[in-house]
């Protein structure tokens, strides 16, 4: 029961994960409307978004920056870390 929890925990985990990618992606798709950044919605998402992007702000070639691509990949490989840790959970709770 006790695994069962954890593992359903760690769904809550992969979906904010996912609802945090997406939030990168319509930031950066923001950057194409002049003002969006201002709007109410837009500073939400630069608060949410901002800090891991800042961390990433190195990776720039020239004025494009990477930090977005750069911070996707790392969510992926932290959402696939968490499905292995599942995956370990659930072998565990059959045996």
């Amino acid at each position: 029961m006790f695994l069962y929890l954890i593992i359903k925990l760690l769904n809550l985990v992969i979906y904010g994960l996912q609802i945090y990618s997406l939030a990168i992606v319509v930031h950066v798709l923001l950057s194409w409307f002049p003002g969006a950044y201002e709007t109410k919605f837009g500073q939400i998402l630069i608060k949410l978004v901002e800090p891991i992007e800042s961390k990433l702000s190195f990776i720039r070639i020239g004025m494009i920056s990477f930090a977005p691509i750069a911070a996707l990949f790392l969510i992926q490989l932290a959402i696939k870390g968490v499905e292995v840790i599942q995956l370990i959970l659930a072998r565990l709770m059959g045996s």
